[in-house]
């Protein structure tokens, strides 16, 4: 059996309609994507200057010591920033270990969104620890 005319007509114009606009999901899945990784890379971003807080803070309290050199501060910093090997590249430790001990950490955070890079820093400071005789009090 053959269906009416008026049915066909509308089971053709039903089929062109299911059809849609592509253009939408042109735009909008790239702008999407793009913008998810944006959100993923900041997370990144304050995760590294979290760590990089840390580590600082840690070799600080190290070097502190009244005994303590710089070599010790290192290997503080160096023990926080041995988990974060996979998205943290780290540039720069430097360690003034004087009466005032000063850290200073520089690092490169992975880049998931093109043409960003981003590097970060943390510092840290306080008084280094030794024995004054009661008279220097």
């Amino acid at each position: 059996m053959s269906r009416p005319a008026g049915a066909r007509r509308r089971a053709v114009g039903l089929l062109r309609d299911e059809r849609g606009d592509v253009a939408p999901t042109v735009i909008l899945a790239p702008l999407t994507i793009f913008l998810v990784m944006f959100v993923v890379q900041m997370g990144l971003f304050f995760h590294a200057r979290t760590v990089l807080n840390a580590a600082a803070q840690d070799a600080t309290r190290a070097v502190q010591l009244e005994n303590a050199t710089a070599t010790d501060g290192r290997a503080a910093a160096d023990a926080v920033l041995s988990g974060s090997e996979g998205f943290l590249t780290v540039t720069g430790l430097a360690i003034d270990d004087g009466e005032t001990v000063e850290v200073v950490i520089t690092a490169d955070v992975v880049s998931l969104v093109p043409f960003w890079s981003g590097s970060t820093s943390a510092a840290a400071s306080g008084p280094k620890e030794f024995f004054r005789p009661e008279d220097e009090r």
